[in-house]
């Protein structure tokens, strides 16, 4: 089976890794597209390096600012990130770089995308600025995150319904590589 893999930004990075490993264990041919939405092809090589993800085919390099500046703000703020005691931020991204560093996030609205964040208190949705004071104030959660793309699993149902396999919420057979505490960038 062929597949297109299409990423962006550092959390779909960790995401690609799990479903290439799946896909490349099934002997799947993935043909893998960065579209280079916010970082320059260096500072995504990074990523793809640690997380021992193959090199994308193609790079789209649509970056809206010059590739030394993104590389440039992009290290200071994983730098900055790896040594907060809690990041408060609106940003997806941040969100979950938080997660997998392992620093307490409070998000400064009502949602989020990355629901698994929430649990065991790794992340606090505050949309009022009482909500943002008393977050921000918490201890750190006392375990470590979980899983970062939700079950360990999930890249083995990711190609049982692209090879049009019923999926069930039983669990599956599969030993997933990474997990947060082994998914720290070295940077």
């Amino acid at each position: 089976m062929k597949v297109l893999s299409v990423v962006g930004a550092r959390p779909q990075f960790i995401k690609a890794a799990l479903l290439s490993e799946e896909l490349a264990r099934r002997h799947w041919q993935e043909c893998l597209v960065n579209t280079g939405q916010h970082y320059d092809y260096k500072m995504s090589k990074v990523f793809f390096d640690e997380l021992g993800i193959k090199d994308p085919e193609y790079n789209l390099e649509v970056g809206s600012a010059s590739h030394a500046v993104q590389t440039a703000l992009i290290l200071d703020m994983v730098a900055a990130e790896m040594h907060a005691r809690v990041i408060l931020t609106d940003s997806g991204g941040v969100q979950k770089e938080a997660y997998v560093l392992g620093v307490p996030c409070v998000t400064l609205r009502d949602t989020t995308e990355w629901t698994e964040t929430l649990e065991d208190g790794w992340n606090v949705l505050a949309g009022t600025t009482d909500a943002i004071e008393k977050a921000a104030l918490r201890l750190a959660p006392v375990r470590r995150p979980g899983d970062l793309v939700g079950p360990p699993q999930v890249a083995c149902r990711m190609a049982k319904v692209l090879e049009g396999t019923p999926v069930s919420t039983a669990p599956v057979a599969c030993k997933p590589r990474l997990h947060a505490a082994q998914a720290g960038v070295g940077l």
